[in-house]
């Protein structure tokens, strides 16, 4: 196999005069081929420890199911292609190798992947995936069952929208400004989207996407700009989504993550320039898709993760500088909090939050409470961080309420955040005290604020998981203490 592999290998010259390798088996050239439906392509640079674990993943699977796979390296060596030409020799019969010269740019390498560059045969679907990501079989079954619609579009939801019936595995979209407003800020991932060729591809003129979506000379979201360039080209559209558990991909978690260096600048500002670029049929929707993806948590949306980026050196306060006026339009993190973790002052920063959880306690805003809470769980993490944390025991009992239905809430009455630790603090101790019958005289004061306090039976079961060695007699002994037994 490895030989012919070797035979078939062809040498190309790009229009840059670039050299190119392509490496296949060969065993499937000729008459007698099935043409496939999608060319799945897969850029990668200096990754081969996650180039084999990803192909090891689902390669097998990917045998006869209507598609061949081309990795498109521009790695400075030759381990990615001795990785594929040693499944090519196992007997991958699907699998191409591209090269491609370390010295062209990213973007330049993802326009010459979504022009069909390298690809040994035409395919109604070009679908590009990260080199970390892989999916499942049902995932691709369910795939070419919707290439067969022949949508311009096939987008994977992630998981982030529910199938509409048990019979179907997509919601179909016949209005691109529709789509663009519900699903613009996860296309942003370029896994999600399978391009028609005909419909999307076929006929792009690269010399004006480039002058109408480059700034500063470079994109990086050609997926998702083509996506609703194309889109906005046509007078009629059909975009199959793909919903529920089947829309998800598999990851390997390892290696660097190359926007950290350069998020903000990614997303700060390039990701808002080529929104704000596209047609005017999207302009009522443009504000919302640019936030939607920028206040994601692992973006700009969580307190914790500014803090991260500050700690790695990769927030400064000229970052702050940079983006303070546009900030608002990009997260819901208040910009004096963000200049704070910019300029590494987090003790303030941590009294600012403080100040926040009990407005929303005195305004019983206890939604917004839990999401502040836990997008700041970078102040457990800090020192003298003991209250914190056990504030935390309030939410997670007042989630546990809200499971059960229960007719409490552990902030009746609790207007500020020392407030809801004692509290919480008080009846843990008490729990405690009736469970080793200690300090007698103290029982019927806490059964006074039991009822005045309106403490549900799902907080007392709850600490008393917590709390209690011998749960279910303290259980008991509550039992007759708030019935007077």
């Amino acid at each position: 196999m490895l030989n012919n592999c070797t035979e078939k290998r062809k040498t190309m010259i790009d229009e840059k005069g670039m050299e190119n390798e392509y490496c296949h088996s060969g065993e499937h050239i000729g008459p007698e081929r099935i043409e496939k439906e999608i060319a799945y392509c897969i850029p990668t640079y200096n990754r081969p420890d996650i180039m084999e674990q990803v192909l090891g993943k689902f390669l097998p699977i990917l045998q006869n199911k209507g598609m061949d796979i081309y990795i498109y390296d521009s790695s400075v060596n030759k381990e990615t292609l001795n990785i594929v030409e040693n499944f090519i020799q196992k007997g991958i019969k699907n699998l191409y190798y591209v090269r491609i010269d370390p010295d062209i740019e990213v973007d330049e390498k993802l326009i010459m992947l979504l022009s069909g560059y390298g690809l040994q045969y035409s395919y109604n679907y070009i679908w590009m995936v990260k080199d970390r990501c892989y999916v499942e079989e049902e995932t691709l079954k369910v795939i070419l069952e919707e290439t067969k619609k022949g949508y311009d579009a096939i987008f994977l939801s992630s998981g982030y929208a529910d199938r509409p019936d048990k019979e179907a595995n997509s919601i179909v979209y016949l209005q691109k400004e529709k789509f663009y407003a519900d699903w613009g800020w996860l296309a942003s991932s370029m896994n999600c989207t399978l391009f028609r060729v005909e419909s999307l591809l076929a006929g792009m003129d690269w010399n004006e996407f480039r002058d109408r979506y480059f700034f500063d000379g470079v994109n990086l979201f050609e997926h998702f700009t083509v996506l609703f360039h194309g889109l906005a080209q046509k007078e009629s559209v059909s975009v199959g989504v793909i919903c529920g558990e089947v829309s998800k991909f598999g990851e390997i978690n390892i290696g660097e993550d190359y926007w950290t260096r350069e998020r903000f600048q990614v997303w700060g500002k390039l990701w808002m320039e080529i929104n704000n670029a596209f047609p005017s049929c999207y302009d009522e929707y443009k504000a919302d898709v640019i936030h939607r993806a920028t206040n994601l948590s692992w973006l700009f949306g969580s307190h914790t993760q500014l803090v991260k980026f500050r700690k790695q050196g990769t927030l400064t306060e000229q970052d702050y500088e940079e983006m303070k006026d546009r900030w608002p339009l990009l997260s819901s993190v208040p910009k004096e909090e963000f200049k704070m973790i910019a300029c590494g002052q987090l003790k303030e920063c941590k009294e600012a939050i403080l100040n926040r959880i009990n407005s929303l306690l005195q305004e019983e805003n206890y939604q917004e409470l839990e999401k502040l809470y836990w997008f700041n769980s970078w102040i457990r993490e800090e020192e003298n961080s003991a209250e914190y944390i056990f504030f935390g025991l309030c939410l997670e009992i007042y989630k546990y309420e809200k499971e059960e239905m229960s007719q409490g809430n552990i902030f009746y009455h609790i207007w500020s955040y020392q407030a809801g630790i004692q509290k919480v603090r008080y009846i843990s101790e008490m729990l405690v005290k009736l469970e080793y019958n200690i300090d007698q005289e103290s029982w019927d004061g806490f059964k006074e604020f039991v009822m005045n306090n309106r403490v549900s039976e799902e907080c007392l079961v709850f600490l008393i998981n917590r709390c209690c060695a011998e749960k279910e007699q303290v259980i008991d002994k509550v039992a007759d203490l708030l019935e007077g037994r």
